[in-house]
């Protein structure tokens, strides 16, 4: 629509959600998503000039009536082209059923339809009820003759209430029509009964709202005089709202509205007086506040003044009926009931003093505390101890710079307890009175401007604020934020600072033009998550409406653009779009309105372009719509490139590595060479190194034998002198004991073959016993003197420090012979003991038997040995092998067998004679002591203690060899003899 002729009168919305506005050059259809108008023709020459459009109504079965300005009134059907307008002043009905009433002398202004789908017309010849059906019509006019008429043939304008009445404003008035009593009801807004009607009794326009109340301006359109209000119960009485509409200095910050036109100036006793602001406390009471004081009214309409020192701006009432008046640089309690004014003393020194500014609002906290905005200053809170100010300012951080002006128009309290303050470039800002902590929110956190000009709260607690264009609310909990403009069907663009809430919920804000007053439960949110739909792809200059999915782009083609839509078509011009490409970011880009998205110069790969949508009230679609798009690599980086890539490298790398490989060999070859070379030299060198190392070695080791035989030697030497000794000067003793022994039996024989026969028999008998004793002691002492003589020997023997030459003989021959030697000895001396008288019992025993075995190894030749210490050492372990057996048989039931085993074998460099019995065994706790000197587990008077002490030395000293044990008691023994081959 263009043109400076283009007055809107008439506009209608049809059940498919078209919009259409009737203008003063024709009809149009509005886009919503494009803001774009569409002329609609009626089948009219587009050239031709279009009909005026007086106004329209959409009927029951959805058909749109328009009355045009002088060509009739017009049906258009859904599906169906309308015929042109016919001027035939005869036609009153197209049987098309597309044109009506094409009588130039009709011309409708309002339009409704009854319960029976009859279309009601308001023309200036009164008031047509038309049937669509047959086309006939019944048409009612004024007939002052007639009561119960219609009071004037000029309709303005129709309205149809819920109740199925008619209202009807004509050019004397209101009338009122109902099927149920089929005569008009006149009202007038003035009262007058002359022919010709007042100017203002001219109803031009009707509407009602939710509560059934009926609202009419008067005057000629378009310039209406006054907006009134019908007192039902009297028809002659009205509530106009024309003084507070061309008013608004009445509206103050959480004030409530008074008709100031209906107050006699001179009943407050200053004509010239101006109202600043007006306040009605919590008795009801209406209090106005002037330069020269306070003004009030009681229920009767009289009035009082309370003359002050200071003017005053603002007033506030407390829970004790006290009124808190503010002006310039002053602040006062007024206690009511008295009239008195308590001022609270602003020196220089005070925050309010300092500034010099303008007491803007005051706000009693439920806690009690008076908070003042003061221009210039910020707000103060009154310490009622102290009397004085305390002021609260945000903090200024480097971060976060704030631009606060500490002009602050207005206060409010949230439920929480919190004080918010609004600022005139600063936002807002929070003030917590427990912990005086400020923050603040500000067009950073989604305000729409900073200059912020009123706060109110509403019963559920959210904050409503004023900015300069738009009505904002905050929730104070989560900071959620909501903006309304003129979109949301505000008709004002400039709030001033007025606002208030009334006993019954309702928010109104002051404006420029009059007021803004709504329900806030009222205001809820649309929930409806818009669908979102990619309505175009722009891959550089060619579009693709419908494009295969996925969209494949080549490289050198790597610039796409997106369009895309919400569809919400509640103010679709606050609809919010984000989007995102998978693959490029990871975040969302939030766009605002905007429905375009382009990329440029996308990498190689696989993306997925995604976008979500929100609605006007901020409610998203985060599922939203997605698209994958494929970007092509160029050939160079293609798959079968790279693979030729890979197939070139590979053979340069085997090329290089051929080259180089050829190049090793031929240096390794030399390289061998050389090492063959001195590989030869080192070895000969390592030979002859080796070959002096084992001559040194064999050297050390005869050094080392000499001087172990020398020392041997020499201890031997000495231990034999000192055993010499003292065997000789023992020796001759015992010779001399044994010898006496002896003599003294021969001569105790001789006695018993002489002297003792010549007695008598009881002494004969007497002396016998006494010989008796006497030749048994002689006997133990001449054994006990022999086992002396014995010890003696072995040590003579054990010390003695010459040793036999060493040769080479047959060691199984050497261990066969003195294994018969010592078995054939042991069976010689086994006979019963015969120093005591015979035992009685059972005859004497047999002689000793025990199996002998042998195991002669074969595959080593003679031993280099010196013979007669090897056969001491296999007759002593022979001897004990015996005695072990022996004394096994003795305490063994029969079954019992005794066998001696005696093995030799090549070992390695070592010949091992075994010597193996199943005698008795060693115990683990002696086996350890048993090559010691003097240990012996034999009775008294059986054993020295010196034969495995002897053995244990000739073998491992004389012989450099081994004397090892392996027993186990109750099992039986071996004793392993191990001599070298070689010295």
């Amino acid at each position: 629509m263009k043109g400076a002729d283009d007055r809107v009168w008439s506009i209608q919305e049809d059940r498919f959600g078209t919009l259409w506005v009737g203008t003063s050059t024709g009809l149009f259809t509005l886009n919503r998503r494009t803001g774009q108008f569409s002329p609609y023709y009626f089948g009219i020459n587009p050239a031709e000039k279009q009909p005026i459009i007086e106004s329209m109504y959409l009927g029951a079965d959805n058909s749109l009536w328009v009355a045009t300005h002088r060509r009739g009134l017009y049906r258009l059907l859904p599906g169906k082209t309308p015929l042109p307008g016919l001027r035939n002043a005869a036609t009153t009905y197209v049987p098309t059923g597309q044109v009506y009433l094409n009588n130039l002398e009709i011309l409708p202004h309002g339009l409704a339809e009854d319960e029976h789908h009859n279309l009601i017309a308001g023309t200036f010849s009164g008031l047509i009820q038309l049937d669509p059906a047959t086309g006939k019509s019944v048409t009612y006019q004024a007939d002052p003759t007639i009561a119960g008429s219609l009071s004037h043939n000029v309709v303005w304008a129709l309205l149809a209430d819920n109740r199925g009445t008619f209202w009807i404003g004509t050019a004397n008035g209101i009338d009122r029509y109902s099927m149920l009593m089929p005569q008009f009801a006149f009202y007038q807004p003035i009262p007058d009964h002359n022919v010709t009607p007042r100017f203002e009794n001219h109803v031009t326009t009707l509407s009602t709202d939710r509560r059934g109340n009926i609202w009419f301006s008067n005057a000629k359109r378009p310039y209406a005089e006054g907006v009134f209000r019908l007192n039902l119960s009297d028809r002659h009485t009205y509530v106009n709202y024309t003084s507070q509409l061309l008013t608004p200095t009445l509206l103050t910050p959480k004030k409530m509205v008074v008709n100031a036109s209906t107050v006699d100036a001179t009943a407050v006793d200053a004509a010239a007086d101006l109202i600043s602001t007006i306040h009605c406390d919590r008795s009801g009471r209406i209090w106005m506040a002037t330069p020269s004081g306070l003004h009030t009214m009681d229920a009767n309409g009289q009035f009082r003044h309370y003359p002050a020192s200071f003017s005053i701006t603002s007033i506030e009432d407390d829970n004790h009926g006290n009124l808190w008046v503010g002006g310039q640089s002053n602040l006062a309690r007024f206690d009511p009931t008295n009239g008195r004014y308590t001022r609270y003393p602003i020196d220089k020194d005070s925050p309010i003093g300092k500034g010099g500014g303008q007491v803007n609002d005051i706000l009693v906290s439920r806690a009690g505390d008076v908070w003042v905005a003061v221009g210039g200053v910020g707000p103060c809170k009154l310490d009622f101890r102290t009397g004085r100010f305390v002021s609260y300012h945000p903090k200024h951080t480097e971060n976060q710079k704030i631009m606060y002006s500490r002009d602050v128009p207005a206060l409010c309290e949230t439920h929480d307890g919190a004080i918010w303050v609004s600022t005139n470039i600063g936002g807002i800002f929070r003030i917590d009175p427990k912990t005086a902590a400020v923050s603040t929110f500000t067009i950073h956190d989604g305000l729409p401007d900073n200059h912020v000009v009123a706060l109110v709260t509403d019963q559920a607690g959210m904050l409503w604020m004023a900015t300069g264009e738009k009505l904002c609310r905050l929730n104070p909990v989560t900071r959620k934020l909501r903006v309304f403009d003129n979109r949301d069907g505000m008709l004002s663009r400039e709030f001033t600072g007025a606002c208030t809430r009334t006993p019954t919920g309702e928010l109104a804000f002051g404006c420029t033009n009059g007021l803004v007053v709504f329900r806030p439960s009222e205001m809820g949110v649309n929930p409806y998550k818009p669908p979102v739909y990619i309505t175009q792809v722009q891959v550089l200059d060619s579009t693709r409406l419908f494009p295969k999915l996925p969209l494949t782009l080549a490289y050198s083609a790597n610039e796409i653009s997106f369009n895309f839509v919400g569809l919400n078509f509640i103010a679709p011009e606050k609809n919010r779009y984000a989007y995102q490409l998978e693959g490029a970011n990871s975040e969302w880009v939030y766009c605002g309105a905007q429905r375009t998205a382009t990329y440029s110069f996308l990498a190689p790969g696989d993306y997925v372009f995604r976008v979500k949508a929100s609605n006007n009230d901020g409610v998203w679609n985060e599922k939203g719509t997605a698209i994958r798009l494929v970007v092509l690599p160029p050939w160079w980086r293609t798959w079968w490139a790279y693979t030729l890539y890979t197939l070139l490298a590979a053979l340069g790398v085997w090329a290089l590595i051929r080259y180089r490989s050829r190049q090793l060999l031929r240096a390794n070859q030399l390289l061998e060479c050389k090492v063959a070379l001195r590989t030869e030299e080192v070895i000969h060198q390592k030979q002859e190194i080796e070959t002096q190392r084992n001559h040194l070695a064999d050297a050390l080791n005869e050094l080392k034998d000499t001087q172990d035989q020398l020392i041997q030697r020499e201890k031997l030497a000495s231990l034999g002198e000192l055993t010499a000794g003292i065997a000789h000067e023992i020796q001759n003793p015992l010779n001399f004991v044994n010898n006496f022994a002896e003599v003294s039996v021969d001569l105790i024989d001789e006695l018993k073959e002489g002297p003792l026969l010549k007695l008598s028999d009881s002494e004969k008998d007497y002396a016998g016993e006494i010989l008796g004793d006497l030749t048994s002691n002689l006997k133990k002492i001449s054994h006990h003197g022999n086992r002396a003589s014995s010890i003696v020997r072995g040590m003579l023997e054990h010390s003695r420090t010459e040793t036999g030459e060493k040769r080479f003989i047959d060691i199984n021959a050497l261990a066969d012979e003195y294994l018969k030697i010592a078995y054939q000895g042991l069976r010689a001396k086994d006979k019963v003991d015969s120093t005591g008288p015979a035992p009685a019992g059972p005859p004497e025993r047999d002689r000793f038997n025990c199996e002998l075995k042998t195991d002669f190894g074969t595959e080593f030749g003679k031993v280099e040995v010196v013979p007669q210490e090897i056969g001491r050492v296999l007759l002593n372990l022979y001897s004990n092998a015996f005695y072990a057996v022996r004394e096994k048989q003795k305490t063994t039931m029969n079954g019992y067998e005794p066998i001696v085993t005696v093995k030799t074998t090549q070992v390695n460099q070592y010949i091992q004679i075994r010597v193996i019995d199943n005698g008795t065994g060693i115990s683990d706790s002696i086996k350890a002591k048993i090559f010691h000197p003097f240990f012996t587990t034999k009775p008294t008077g059986e054993g020295t203690g010196l034969g495995l002490s002897i053995s244990y030395d000739i073998v491992t000293k004389g012989h450099q060899g081994l004397l090892l044990v392996e027993s186990q008691e109750g099992v039986g023994t071996e004793f392993i003899i191990q001599l070298p081959t070689a010295h």
